[in-house]
């Protein structure tokens, strides 16, 4: 502790002390501010001492930091005196001021100019490229791209950002291009970002499409299983337009993306007690659906499908058990000859092209029903041959009538066969389908 009071007291007693660098003329006069101002006075005095044939011009000579040599001339060139210009004190009047010891005095070194001083007021086409977020570019609502800040760094110069334009996926990597005005003076802090040169000029990047069309590839693996992964994927760029003096100068839009990624693993045959084989083929399909930066969802849905073959490899059987969201009415079991391709949309199968006809599905129609009893029973009414059409006559004031000319006119109703043929078809196929 005593050890420390002596400390304090040492260094208050050296700030009180501390004196300003003061220049002494020996035998003239001290408190010059440098020994140029010192040897001007012995100068000075020397003439008003001796008059006109005293000393004209002095020259001074260093001897080191803290001694100069003062030397005065009179008119002819003679040495009128030689006096020695000392330095005492311990630092600058002037707390910013550095001393120089080739000239005596206490200087303030200017601050150099600022090299961007000559940019103030000029613009510049720059390029930028990133990830978003990060210093340039934020991440909005619904994963849309929006500028994080219009100050950025040039070159080691400050600029402001007065015209964006982006394009970006749904990964967050993003490629702008614009237009920048310089505020004349050097970045100050490193967190600014930097931007490049735009050398492909300042047009709005050209928005493109990746697509990834990766098929089934089997890999056969040493126990006899295989695998592959398929892909289907689109990506399209999005675009963030900024404003140009306050007009947005195109239109906005988010990034998308489309893909399907489907593993599949077929296992190898497995002998059944009945002597028949199974195998088994799983499909796990992902399906990753994007509107924005990382604004995505993913849905999985799994397909599993067991083939059971005979001892000749005919199909018996195969069963289909699908869970997850693409399924579209669970399991199933059907006879030989099914089977699904990899990488499926794991939809409810579509109608056939193959549609039957009016003529097919009456035909189908008359060939099911025709062994009922009703049809059976009908078949079996015939009507007695040599029948005649009779219509009864009658006696009237205007004369006989005699309806037996709609006998002898039947014939009329000839072309109404068919029509009424046609409507009893239709009909009966009405309801064999409601049945």
């Amino acid at each position: 502790m005593r050890l420390f009071y002596v400390a304090a007291l040492l260094l208050v007693s050296m700030s009180v002390n501390a004196a300003n660098y003061s220049w002494n003329a020996v035998g003239y006069s001290n408190g010059f501010s440098d020994p140029e101002a010192a040897c001007k006075f012995v100068k000075e005095r020397d003439s008003i001492n001796i008059g006109a044939n005293g000393p004209v011009l002095t020259s001074l000579t260093r001897k080191s930091d803290v001694e100069f040599d003062c030397f005065s001339y009179t008119e002819s060139g003679y040495i009128e005196r030689h006096v020695v210009v000392g330095r005492s004190g311990d630092t600058c009047a002037d707390p910013a001021a550095v001393y120089n010891g080739q000239t005596g005095k206490c200087e303030v070194q200017e601050p150099p100019e600022d090299p961007c001083k000559s940019r103030e007021g000029a613009t510049q086409h720059f390029s930028k490229s990133g990830t978003m977020p990060d210093a340039y570019m934020n991440v909005g609502t619904g994963g849309r791209a929006s500028l994080a800040t219009r100050n950025g760094c040039f070159d080691g110069c400050a600029a402001e950002v007065i015209d964006n334009r982006c394009k970006y996926g749904v990964a967050g990597s993003y490629l702008c291009r614009g237009t920048m005005l310089f505020s004349g003076t050097s970045c100050v802090n490193a967190t600014e970002p930097s931007l490049g040169e735009a050398a492909g000029g300042v047009e709005t990047p050209e928005l493109e499409t990746q697509t990834e069309q990766t098929p089934c590839n089997y890999i056969t693996k040493p126990d006899g299983s295989q695998s592959c992964v398929s892909v289907d994927s689109q990506a399209n760029d999005g675009r963030s337009c900024g404003t140009f003096n306050g007009v947005q100068i195109c239109t906005d839009k988010n990034p998308d993306k489309n893909e399907t990624k489907v593993d599949t693993t077929v296992t190898p045959p497995v002998t059944n007690p009945d002597g028949t084989k199974s195998t088994t083929k799983t499909d796990v399909a992902t399906v990753t659906k994007c509107t924005g930066v990382g604004v995505c969802t993913t849905t999985t849905t799994t397909t599993k499908t067991t083939t059971k073959t005979d001892g000749t490899g005919k199909t018996t059987s195969t069963t289909t058990v699908c869970t997850g969201a693409k399924c579209s009415s669970g399991s199933g079991t059907g006879g030989g000859g099914g089977g699904g391709g990899e990488g499926e949309s794991f939809e409810g199968p579509e109608l056939d092209d193959d549609v039957p006809g009016f003529g097919d599905a009456l035909g189908d129609f008359m060939d099911a029903v025709s062994g009922s009893p009703i049809v059976s029973a009908a078949s079996g009414i015939s009507m007695p041959g040599g029948g005649s059409c009779s219509f009864a006559s009658a006696s009237t004031k205007i004369g006989e009538i005699n309806a037996n000319a709609v006998c002898q006119n039947a014939s009329w109703l000839d072309p109404l066969y068919p029509v009424m043929l046609a409507m009893w078809a239709l009909a009966a196929v009405r309801i064999f389908l409601s049945a």
